[in-house]
This record gives structure tokens, sequence and C-alpha cells, in this order.
């Protein structure tokens, strides 16, 4: 009788936590390996897996890894164009004389100083943000920890 109830117990134990730990470490690896690997591993682990809670994380790290290259492309294009106007203003200064020359320079240099910055920030913001959706997909992989700024292109 005593193995009944322990059965019971087991049975039930199972249906309220579907949770296991290959699901934990599946929903951690698709954060995970998109610091080293970028989009592939979350798109691997997307279009390979069965269990939804996994798919679940696995779209969310992938929407995360479009958006920041969206947010990266963008970055470029405003560098670039940061980049010519500062440099035709540096000539332009430089062309008025030798203390308009020194303020171009300057000009040039403080807007590479900013854009270094910026692109440090996000590098270093990209990182953190994703290593904390990592914590919270070990920690507890049913829920799927919303990515700040992110752009909800996979369903």
């Amino acid at each position: 009788m005593s193995t009944v109830t322990q059965e019971a117990k087991t049975t039930s134990s199972k249906e309220t936590s579907p949770v296991t730990s290959e699901t934990k470490t599946m929903s951690m690896l698709a954060h995970l390996g998109a610091i080293f690997f970028g989009f592939i591993p979350p798109l691997v682990i997307m279009l390979v897996t069965k269990d939804e809670i996994v798919k679940k994380q696995s779209k969310s790290s992938l929407n995360w890894q479009i958006s920041l290259i969206i947010y990266s492309l963008l970055l470029v294009v405003v560098a670039t164009v940061l980049f010519f106007v500062f440099t035709i203003l540096g000539i332009a200064l430089g062309a008025g004389g030798e203390a308009l020359g020194v303020l171009g320079g300057l000009l040039l240099g403080l807007g590479w100083l900013f854009l270094w910055l910026v692109i440090m920030a996000f590098s270093i913001g990209s990182l953190v943000i994703t290593i904390i959706a990592t914590v919270k997909a070990s920690q507890d992989p049913e829920n799927v920890w919303k990515y700040p700024f992110c752009i909800n292109l996979v369903k």
C-alpha cells in the first residue's frame, strides 16, 4: 500500500513540475551561446528542440540577437554620418587658419571619443543584459525574461 502512495506522489510531482534539468540547460544555452556565437545557437536550438519552454527561451534570445544586429547597423550608419560631419567641420575650420584648425581637430577627436564611448556602452550593456537573461532562464525557464528594447520579429 505504501508503494501505491509513493507512486502517486511521484506522478503528481512530475505533473506539477515539467521543467527537467535538460530544459533548464537548453534554455540557458540558448542565451549563453548567443554571447559567443550570436544568433546561431538560439536559432539552432529553436529549430531542433521539441520542448515548448526551450522554444520560447530560444525565440526570446533570437529576437534579442536580431535586435542587436539592427541596432548595430543603425549605430554604424550614425557613426559614419557623424564621422563625415566632424571631418568636414575639421577641414572647413582648418582652412580658416591655425586656431580654427586646432578647433576642427578637437571636434574630430571629441566626435571619435563620443562614438567610441557609445559603442562600448552598447557592447557592455548588451553583454550584461544577455547574462541576466541567462541567469533568469536557469532559475525559472518557464517564465521568459523580456529583453529591454527587444524587437519581437520571431513569434
